[in-house]
């Protein structure tokens, strides 16, 4: 055999190696030098040539089986895969537990199959030991199937009735029962890593929020294989499992153990990454995670973008810069945290030339945003032509901003402020305001926008009036760039009161040292 492996090249090597794995069905050598061997094949036809030529001499090969229709379920030919597996079990006379998982997973819909439980019936019939605890799982996750689609149509399908619902619920409970039954007798049994289809059987305890169930799994495996416990998939499913059952300082300690330049993998430095971020907010350390990505694949423009966006979050303008600098070819996205950065990094004439252009291939049918892109990218151009004091390009694009969403509360805000900052058209912008605090009648920043149209208007007592709320809801607290305390100081200037205008004008400047540059 070490002769045809050296020979592989010449037409009789796969006729030969073919012919001793039928000789020798159980011998996972053969088995090993077959997979490898077809590594080497890059033609997709040839490679399912071979693979159909061996299968058909060794139908009752399980490993062999599998192989074949992985491949053709990578290609799509789902029906064929299901045709391979069929016929390795009629060969085997359905008493391979693999075999029987791989036929439940391919063959279950989310819908009752008398068929399906009738076979699976017979194969737990004419199985024992390992097999058996397969078939066992498999069952598991067919249950698990009909209680998903029982519980989605449950969730959506209004017209049920009360009855209907009630029924419904049964029988929600009734699979949950079973499945969750069937794989803890699976599970109880497990001794050998190859027993049952890891990433099903751990979905399903998932679905159903039994993570004692997913915990001893995990466990029984690592105890038959200790190397298990080194492996990606072990590392990801037992922090997913943390993830999933909320236990966010437990999943804080188990990824703890990252450290950067330690030789973790892409996959696990993906799934820290995101964990870190949407799960735990620590931005620091999903940035570590995003930093590790991109020194390791300096071309894959998804980590530079997480990266950028993380320093946004965190306010690191140029680290977000040096991210997305090596990138050439700029998607929209990368274009527009660019301009985000730039305005960040108070740079709002490059701002402004990024987001502008990128809005003009928007309108030239260049380029596709949804909405909520198109009205983040409106509102960062905006705050950049504000900040340039392009008056008349500032409030034609927040008409625009507005009427992309004209109930949007938000918007109603940024487009009324800006007409009481420039002193036009102040009873549209009182109807904006109205508009919105009536979506939200105490958030501190619309009262205090409609305090400033107040000023403007000369109602001096109602706008302090306005601003005592701001106070109260904690708007002082919010006031990073000083823009509340300046409005405090000219409404009180405006009412006389010297010493309370002298001191939210200093607190204004403490927050915000460019005011000192202006008329007091």
């Amino acid at each position: 055999m070490c002769l045809l492996q050296e020979d592989g090249g010449k037409s009789g090597y796969w006729d030969h190696l073919g012919n001793a794995m039928a000789s020798l069905p159980e011998s996972d050598y053969l088995y090993g030098v077959f997979a490898s061997s077809l590594l080497s094949i890059r033609d997709a036809k040839e490679h399912l040539r071979l693979l159909k030529a061996a299968w058909e001499k060794n139908r009752r090969h399980s490993k062999l089986a599998l192989l074949y229709a992985n491949v053709l379920s990578e290609q799509k030919q789902d029906d064929a895969a299901l045709g391979v597996i069929l016929g390795s079990l009629v060969e085997s006379d359905w008493s391979d537990g693999s075999l029987v998982f791989r036929y439940v997973q391919h063959t279950s819909s989310g819908n009752r199959s008398e068929l399906i439980e009738r076979n699976l019936d017979r194969a737990f019939r004419r199985t024992h030991g390992n097999d058996r605890l397969l078939i066992l799982a498999g069952y598991g996750c067919y249950w698990n199937d009909l209680l998903m689609v029982e519980r989605s149509l449950w969730q959506r399908d209004t017209s049920l009735g009360h009855w209907g619902r009630l029924r419904s619920r049964l029988r929600q409970s009734r699979y949950e029962s079973k499945s969750r039954s069937c794989l803890e007798e699976a599970v109880a049994g497990v001794s050998s890593m190859e027993l049952i289809n890891l990433v099903f059987v751990l979905r399903a305890c998932e679905d159903q929020k039994n993570y004692e169930l997913w915990a001893r799994y995990l466990e029984a495996l690592v105890s038959c294989d200790h190397d298990l416990a080194k492996s990606t998939w072990y590392f990801i499913s037992s922090a997913r499992r943390l993830k999933a059952s909320g236990d966010l300082d437990g999943l804080r300690s188990y990824l703890s153990q990252i450290g950067a330049g330690d030789g973790w993998n892409t996959d696990i430095l993906e799934f820290a990454g995101d964990a870190y971020w949407s799960d735990l907010q620590d931005y620091e350390r999903a940035m570590d995670m995003y930093d590790e990505l991109v020194r390791k694949h300096p071309k894959t423009e998804s980590y530079r973008l997480h990266l950028a966006q993380l320093s946004l979050i965190r306010g690191m303008s140029m680290k977000g810069l040096a991210a997305l600098a090596p990138i050439r070819r700029a998607s929209a996205l990368t274009r527009e945290f660019r301009g985000r950065l730039h305005s960040q990094k108070g740079d709002y004439k490059s701002a402004y030339n990024e987001l502008g252009s990128l809005l003009s291939d928007y309108h030239k049918n260049k380029l596709k945003l949804n909405k909520d892109r198109l009205i983040s990218i409106y509102h960062s151009f905006v705050n950049a032509c504000y900040q340039l004091g392009l008056v008349e390009e500032s409030l034609k694009h927040v008409k625009e901003l507005h009427e992309i969403d004209p109930d949007n509360a938000s918007g109603c805000n940024f487009y009324g402020y800006l007409l009481a900052v420039y002193n036009r058209e102040l009873p549209l912008a009182e109807k904006l305001l109205r508009k919105a605090l009536k979506k939200d009648p105490l958030n501190a920043a619309f009262l205090d926008s409609l305090a400033w149209i107040r000023y403007r208007q000369g109602r001096y007592a109602e706008a302090l009036k306005l601003m005592a709320k701001v106070i109260e809801l904690g708007g002082l607290k919010e006031d990073g760039d000083g823009e509340i305390s300046e409005h405090l100081s000219k409404i009180h200037q405006a009412l006389g009161n010297d010493k309370l205008a002298k001191f939210y004008w200093d607190l204004a400047v403490e927050k915000n040292p460019k005011l000192k540059h202006d008329e007091k």
